[in-house]
C-alpha cells in the first residue's frame, strides 16, 4: 500500500523555499528538497517536473506575496512621487532576496527569447499596478537591480520623469 502524505506540495514547496533562498541556485536540487521532506526523488518529479519549473513556482508564490502588499501601499501614495517611491522599494526587496539565485541561474545560460515576453508583460503589469508610465517603471526595474542604488540616489531624477 503507497504511504499517503499530507500537503506534500505544500512541504516541498517550504522546503524549496528554505533551500534556494539560503543555498541559491546552484545547491537547489530536486533531490535535496525531497531529502528535506523525507520523501523520494521520483515524488517530488510528480509535484514540479524540473529544477527550473520548481525554482519558478517558489519565486512566483513569494512574488504574488509582495505584489498585493505593493498594490496596497501604491493605494494609499497620492502623488506620483510616492507611487515612484513604493513601486522602488517594494521591487528592490524582492530582487534583493532573489538576487543571488537570479545572478547563478544567468551564470548557468539558461535564458531564452521566451523572458522577454515575459519582462514585457510584468512592466505591463507593473504599469497598470502604479499608473506609472513604461519608462519610469523601466528606469525603477533597471535601478533596483543595481545592489548600490538607493531610492535616494534616483529620486530627483525620477522626478524630473514625471
Amino acid at each position: 500500500m503507497p504511504k499517503i502524505i499530507k500537503d506534500v506540495d505544500a512541504k516541498l514547496l517550504a522546503a524549496g523555499r528554505d533551500l534556494l533562498l539560503n543555498g541559491g541556485y546552484e545547491k537547489f536540487t530536486m533531490r535535496e528538497v525531497a531529502k528535506a521532506c523525507g520523501i523520494g526523488l521520483g515524488t517530488a518529479y510528480n509535484y514540479f517536473p524540473s529544477k527550473e519549473y520548481f525554482a519558478a513556482k517558489i519565486i512566483l508564490q513569494d512574488w504574488q506575496s509582495v505584489e498585493k502588499e505593493m498594490e496596497e501601499a501604491i493605494k494609499t501614495a497620492s502623488t506620483p512621487e510616492e507611487q515612484t517611491r513604493v513601486l522602488f522599494t517594494y521591487l528592490k526587496r524582492f530582487t534583493a532576496m532573489y538576487q543571488n539565485v537570479w545572478d547563478q541561474y544567468v551564470g548557468q545560460s539558461h535564458t531564452s527569447g521566451g523572458v522577454l515576453k515575459y519582462h514585457d508583460m510584468f512592466v505591463k503589469k507593473l504599469c497598470a499596478i502604479s499608473g506609472l508610465s513604461w519608462f519610469v517603471v523601466e528606469c525603477i526595474l533597471h535601478f533596483v537591480t543595481l545592489k548600490d542604488v538607493q531610492y535616494e540616489d534616483i529620486e530627483d531624477n525620477l522626478k524630473k520623469l514625471l
